[in-house]
């Protein structure tokens, strides 16, 4: 049929002309398309899926990237913020301890003169005061 098809009346000739030509028989030649076929890396299904693949694959990795700079820069403000509370919070703290500390030598420096004349006792007074700087001191 083939060789009726393409001009030739006797098969066999065809045949012959088919294999001296193409260097395979007609009867192997499905075979041998199939292998040529299937290790041909530039058929066309092949082309599209390397693209396809190498597109995918770029932008995973630009999407990466950008979810990446997002995260970091969110992180490092939420640092800088957290640590800007916490100094702030020091601060407050040590204002706290040192106003209730200036409370405590002002209560205590009033008592000492209260218990002393300061006209008359001077030097009790001076005492009394060191006695009372020197339990700080300690303290600390």
């Amino acid at each position: 049929m083939i060789a009726k098809s393409v001009g030739y009346s006797d098969p066999n000739y065809f045949s012959y002309v088919f294999k001296r030509q193409f260097g395979v028989s007609l009867q192997n030649t499905g075979q041998h398309m199939k292998k040529k076929m299937k290790n041909k890396p530039g058929d066309i299904q092949s082309t599209i899926m390397v693209a396809f693949s190498v597109i995918s694959t770029l932008i995973m990795i630009c999407m990466g990237m950008m979810v990446y700079w997002r995260f970091s820069g969110i992180t490092q403000q939420n640092i800088v913020d957290n640590n800007r509370k916490i100094m702030d919070q020091t601060v407050d703290s040590i204002e706290n301890y040192l106003v209730n500390m200036r409370q405590i030598s002002d209560a205590a420096y009033y008592d000492v003169i209260k218990e002393n004349d300061i006209r008359e006792q001077n030097e009790s007074i001076h005492k009394g005061l060191n006695l009372l700087y020197m339990r700080q001191i300690k303290r600390t």
